[in-house]
């Protein structure tokens, strides 16, 4: 993975209490998704934090809907 100058440690954590990954870029956390998804059938959605500037995965598809494709989200 590439390491992302702008990228700043975030507080995003997975619901085992585990910190979340931060992809540097959209596509990135895209593939990561469309690999998970393919092994395993998960459910995933993307979506930018503006604390760590990057892309974090969530599990979480009701607050993002499924189907469409990933969202920029503020305010986190």
């Amino acid at each position: 993975m590439p390491l992302n100058p702008h990228h700043r440690s975030c507080d995003c954590v997975k619901r085992s209490g585990e910190p979340k990954r931060t992809y540097v870029t959209q596509a990135e956390a895209e593939a990561t998704i469309e690999y998970i998804r393919s092994r395993r059938g998960v459910a995933l959605r993307a979506y930018y934090c503006e604390v760590a500037r990057g892309w974090h995965l969530t599990s979480d598809v009701a607050r993002f809907g499924y189907g469409g494709t990933s969202q920029r989200r503020s305010g986190w």
